[in-house]
């Protein structure tokens, strides 16, 4: 059977599409080998300045300028952590909530907010997007799994986050209503594995 020139450059133009979701898959597992391998190498931090930074790199993704991104984070909060760790769990978790924002809704948006206990921090991440539904958040962290069979996402991301917080000694969960939003709370221990969270700006002196 011989394809139609039109129908040709359909077929090249699908197996490129597919080609390159492959070659995304297989970055991002050798980042996983790679980052598995590696001890975690830490350095003192600010968060807000972290995730404003990865908000401005994501800013150009399709989409992005659709969905409202608020930040609340206090800036005198510093961690003590691995920040190419954070960096990848901040980008991934924002990432996603901008590609599975509801195309319907008038008013996408994302908070990010951080607040602190006697023990612990907490970092969350809410959106009004398309939301999971109960029977898939119990799997929502298993390597390669995806809520959305339409989704074109690896299934990678959140496995991943979910490693690199067992790393740091953190912890992530997830609440979500389908066609609602979703909610995603990171909680790092405040003297586990040195994520140590400081009251005043670090001095450079």
């Amino acid at each position: 059977m011989r394809l139609s020139k039109d129908n040709h450059e359909e077929y090249i133009t699908m197996m490129e599409g597919r080609i390159t979701k492959l070659e995304n898959i297989l970055l991002e597992i050798n980042g996983y080998v790679r980052n598995s391998k590696q001890k975690p190498v830490f350095s003192i931090f600010s968060l807000d300045e972290m995730v404003r930074n990865v908000w401005s790199d994501l800013k150009f993704m399709e989409q992005a300028q659709q969905v409202s991104v608020e930040i609340k984070i206090d800036k005198h909060i510093h961690l003590n952590s691995d920040p190419d760790k954070w960096k990848m769990i901040i980008s991934n978790l924002i990432s996603n909530s901008i590609k599975y924002h509801d195309l319907k809704r008038s008013e996408p948006y994302l908070r990010i907010r951080a607040e602190i206990t006697y023990d612990h921090l907490e970092l969350s991440f809410e959106d009004n997007g398309q939301g999971v539904s109960k029977e898939h958040q119990d799997k929502i962290f298993d390597m390669f799994y995806r809520a959305n069979e339409a989704s074109t996402g690896s299934g990678l991301g959140l496995f991943l986050v979910k490693k690199m917080l067992d790393r740091l000694g953190g912890s992530i969960s997830i609440e979500s209503e389908l066609g609602q939003g979703t909610k995603v709370k990171i909680k790092t221990p405040s003297s586990l594995n040195h994520a140590l969270i400081t009251p005043e700006p670090i001095s450079s002196s």
